[in-house]
């Protein structure tokens, strides 16, 4: 197994989590992609690191919004926020899962489901079900942006 230590000087060697450069990138038996942060000592493939970016742009909508359990923001506005895309084949738009609303509790992004009672931790959904929920904030609610350190979010309204 040949391993590559990636450095700050690699834009795309970045760890999603703690934002370090400091990576070692092997590939496991079955060929995929493993990186390890030496930094926060996480490994991690190509789809979690895209999954940690949608819920970091999402969390960030959430505090833009200043929402909560009580007044998650309004995902009922617009087109219909359907997810379950990837394993909903075969299904209308009416039979798929329909996001009604998306909050954040103590850096935990959750996400109502229309016809569930509890809400669903966002980290539970697939990566496309989370890139389909940023897109639509995106439309709807406002752009978030990214810099060196953070996603700073700006309202449309």
């Amino acid at each position: 197994m040949k391993e590559i230590i990636i450095t700050k000087e690699d834009i795309q060697g970045c760890c999603p989590y703690c934002k370090e450069h400091d990576l070692v990138v092997s590939t496991d038996e079955n060929g995929e992609t493993i990186y390890h942060c030496n930094e926060c000592e996480r490994d991690f493939t190509e789809d979690d690191f895209k999954h940690e970016i949608y819920r970091q742009r999402i969390s960030c909508v959430c505090g833009g919004e200043e929402s909560e359990e009580e007044n998650p923001i309004d995902c009922t506005i617009g087109t219909m926020l359907i997810i379950g895309e990837d394993e909903a084949q075969g299904l209308s738009d009416l039979e798929k899962p329909r996001v009604v609303g998306v909050f954040e509790i103590d850096g935990v992004v959750w996400v109502n489901i229309e016809g569930c009672d509890e809400p669903m931790e966002a980290d539970e959904l697939t990566t496309s079900d989370l890139q389909t929920i940023d897109e639509w904030l995106e439309e709807n609610y406002g752009e978030v942006m990214a810099t060196d350190f953070c996603y700073c979010y700006y309202p449309k309204h």
